[in-house]
């Protein structure tokens, strides 16, 4: 009986092909591992850049800004005392979330009883990191006419933080 011969080919292919992927296994590992950790950085750079500061330098230096999360942040103990045309505005910034965050800069505007603005300040916390469940205080101290009629609002502002503030 005449058998035909069996091609060693197909076991040659078959080896190499095992060959290079087991070399390629780690390369490949490795592109992933840093895929991963890229993208994790990415997406959570706003509490890793509060727990480490140094590195808000390198993803500004990249291009990436850095912007408080007031989702978790909230302006409580709000005291307003006139004296004339002195306002002096007090107050809190409480971090509710799990993690420390950045605190926001504050948008604080000062309005009549027919809401006309009377004036407006940017200011920034006492502290620049909040822990989770902590507090910051902010002050502003401004001379207005009409002070004691006037009602203040404080907004948060989740834009990029300026060099200036870290």
């Amino acid at each position: 009986i005449w058998v035909p011969p069996r091609h060693k080919l197909a076991s040659t292919d078959n080896a190499l092909i095992t060959e290079t992927a087991s070399r390629l296994r780690m390369p490949a590992f490795l592109l992933m591992l840093i895929i991963f950790v890229s993208t994790a950085l990415f997406m959570f750079r706003g509490p890793v850049t509060a727990q480490v500061p140094e590195l808000i330098a390198p993803f500004e230096l990249v291009g990436l800004g850095v912007k408080p999360d007031i989702s978790s942040l909230a302006v409580r103990d709000l005291k307003v005392d006139y004296f004339g045309n002195l306002l002096r505005v007090r107050g809190a910034i409480i971090n509710s979330g799990s993690f420390r965050a950045h605190a926001a800069p504050l948008l604080i505007t000062i309005i009549d009883e027919n809401e006309f603005v009377l004036a407006k300040e940017r200011i920034l916390p006492d502290e620049r990191f909040i822990d989770f469940g902590g507090k910051t205080e902010f002050f502003l101290q401004i001379e207005v006419e009409n002070a004691s009629t006037a009602a203040v609002r404080v907004v948060m502002l989740a834009e990029r933080l300026r060099p200036s503030f870290f």
